[in-house]
């Protein structure tokens, strides 16, 4: 099931689970032989890797790909790389992570101020994660120190 989900994006149906439970269990397969066993499979090869690429960049960087980023992972996901695998690669890129952080910095403000962090809090603490490696707890214990918050009746 975890090949499956890992290299299709969906649960097996029957026939597969079956015929492929039956090579690990019977024929004493490998995880490894399971994954490539699948790659080389016709659904594997006909998937449509352009739209898989451009759907994992919506959903982890919230835009398109460049041309280049289309072309370089339709091939590496042609060559067997997974999706978990693309996402994961894409949310490691300097422009995954500065999102990454972006985010944690605005839940801390949303959860402790009840905003939006205005653009001088968010280039600050961006630099303090970036230069002294800050975290979001760290980030939440000093908004918490702020003027702000003893303002919103806190102590």
């Amino acid at each position: 099931r975890a090949a499956y989900r890992n290299l299709f994006n969906r649960d097996p149906d029957e026939t597969g689970l079956r015929f492929y439970r039956g090579r690990l269990l019977d024929a004493g397969w490998s995880e490894s032989q399971l994954h490539d066993a699948l790659r080389r499979s016709e659904e594997f090869k006909s998937r449509d890797f352009g739209a898989i690429v451009r759907r994992v960049y919506r959903e982890v960087l919230g835009r398109d790909p460049d041309p280049s980023g289309l072309e370089a992972y339709t091939r590496s996901l042609s060559r067997g790389q997974t999706e978990a695998e693309l996402r994961a690669e894409l949310r490691r890129s300097k422009e995954g992570d500065a999102l990454s952080v972006t985010a944690a910095i605005t839940r801390a403000y949303r959860d402790i101020l009840k905003r939006d962090p205005d653009p001088a809090g968010l280039d600050n603490y961006r630099r303090l994660v970036r230069d002294k490696a800050w975290n979001e707890d760290r980030i939440r214990a000093d908004l918490r120190r702020s003027e702000e918050y003893r303002h919103l009746g806190h102590r």
